[in-house]
């Protein structure tokens, strides 16, 4: 089956660090003050460099935070709970640095964001315009995003309580979107529809994207779809997208905008990757280097000893970088976009780089589904159906590492098998087992 790259790494709730700004503010400050000094600019490009290296490590190895999903909810296609399989429609996807400065395109990932099935459009919708809610027999205000997650994930709990409710969940898959113990912001309160951890900083909220609903019709359509980069989902306005909204809203009135609760699923470019190794390599490979605080000070001083070097070596690395793309985890090829409907494996997280969502980094595999039940019941049957038959696929990075599941050796051992080892067909290059163990070639 297709599989697409995974170049990340993502660490235990308890391992997750933030990444600090007072070392690159000190490093950037060192690099500044010596730019202009003459003989002291390779000051200025070791610290560059050093920059790079903690920030790119970071992003690679530290961003991510490993999520385990309870076994009970009957969809982990891994041995380890990490790894997920979700069903949905696409809502719409998010190219290469789309939405990002040109510093941020470093992170060479392509996405896509799922509305988790069994969803409604018209309820996303008119929870979003619904501003007061009635919990325990109480009206309660809350913002439109939170009204809408709580649709999404069916947790009818006060705003005042952790938006952690227990299990199983009211919806399929409402688990995937649902903050989980143990994030940075998993002890926080809610404030102006957002958790805030005990620090003040660290928030979760979910991912949105913006959407265009027809109320006359119950047509939708992603804002991105109709009107390019979706500016809303930042939080800023757009000139441009703005008046081609006032116009689309002139000949469609029954027009209405919302943002739905989705599930980001992104497919991995290998530009951090490739970066940091430039950086690594200049040290003699980066393994050795973290061993204890002798060895790393000779890292660092290989490191700035060869910064001008490493500089022009990662700004060909950053060039060739493969970007991230779904043709490689798209079962029998093709492409999607807005409104298919998929099933899709890949590592759950917790990305503590943003603001504080769930998503699926690395996607490694997709697979076009159709005819989706919307019964929860009838879904729920659906459900366990394709993942059964996805977790039968073993993941590359486990076999000889990690014991495989019953399911899955029994699928690894049929691959190795001589008659299932043909290239182009079987009736080219293929053979037929025989019972004392030999295997003839294919006479036709």
């Amino acid at each position: 089956m297709a599989e697409g790259p995974q170049y990340t790494s993502c660490v235990q709730p308890p391992d997750f660090k933030p990444i600090d700004l007072g070392i690159i503010g000190a490093l950037a400050i060192v690099s500044i003050a010596t730019l202009f000094s003459g003989v002291f600019a390779v000051v200025a490009m070791a610290g560059i460099v050093q920059i790079l290296r903690y920030v790119l490590d970071w992003m690679l190895n530290g961003k991510l935070i490993c999520l385990h999903r309870d076994h009970t909810n009957g969809c982990n296609c891994g041995s380890d709970g990490g790894t997920v399989c979700v069903i949905g429609e696409i809502a719409d996807t998010e190219g290469i640095g789309e939405d990002k400065n040109p510093v941020a395109d470093v992170d060479n990932d392509f996405a896509i964001n799922l509305m988790l099935a069994p969803f409604s459009v018209h309820e996303f919708w008119s929870s979003y315009n619904a501003f007061t809610e009635t919990v325990d027999g109480k009206k309660v205000e809350v913002s439109a995003r939170e009204s809408t997650l709580r649709k999404a994930t069916g947790v009818p709990h006060p705003v005042s309580e952790p938006f952690i409710p227990p299990q199983p969940a009211t919806r399929p898959q409402g688990d995937l979107l649902r903050l989980q113990p143990g994030m940075p912001s998993d002890k926080g309160k809610l404030i102006f529809g957002v958790y805030t951890g005990g620090d003040g900083k660290t928030i979760f909220e979910g991912y949105f994207r913006t959407m265009i609903y027809h109320t006359l019709s119950s047509e939708y359509y992603s804002w991105t779809e109709l009107f390019g980069k979706d500016y809303l989902a930042l939080g800023v306005g757009e000139p441009d997208t703005g008046k081609a909204f006032g116009d689309y809203i002139i000949k469609h009135p029954d027009a209405k905008k919302f943002e739905a609760p989705v599930l980001h699923c992104e497919f991995e470019g290998s530009r951090i990757r490739d970066m940091l190794d430039v950086i690594e390599a200049f040290s003699l490979g980066g393994s050795w280097c973290k061993k204890n605080f002798f060895f790393r000070a000779i890292c660092t001083l290989l490191q700035s000893v060869f910064a001008p070097i490493i500089l022009i070596a990662l700004a060909a690395a950053w060039a060739n970088a493969d970007d991230g793309n779904v043709a490689d985890a798209l079962e029998g090829g093709g492409s999607i976009g807005s409104k298919d409907k998929i099933i899709l494996r890949g590592r759950w997280a917790y990305d503590g780089g943003h603001a504080g969502y769930n998503e699926v980094h690395a996607t490694r595999t997709v697979q076009k589904v159709y005819n989706i039940p919307q019964d929860p019941k009838e879904f729920e049957n659906f459900r366990l159906e394709w993942c059964a038959k996805m977790s039968e696929i073993p993941r590359v990075e486990d076999i000889g590492v990690h014991p495989l599941t019953p399911t899955e050796q029994a699928t690894h051992d049929n691959q190795q098998k001589p008659e299932n080892q043909w290239t182009f067909h079987p009736d080219i290059d293929g053979c037929l087992p025989n019972d004392d163990g030999a295997d003839l070639p294919v006479l036709r």
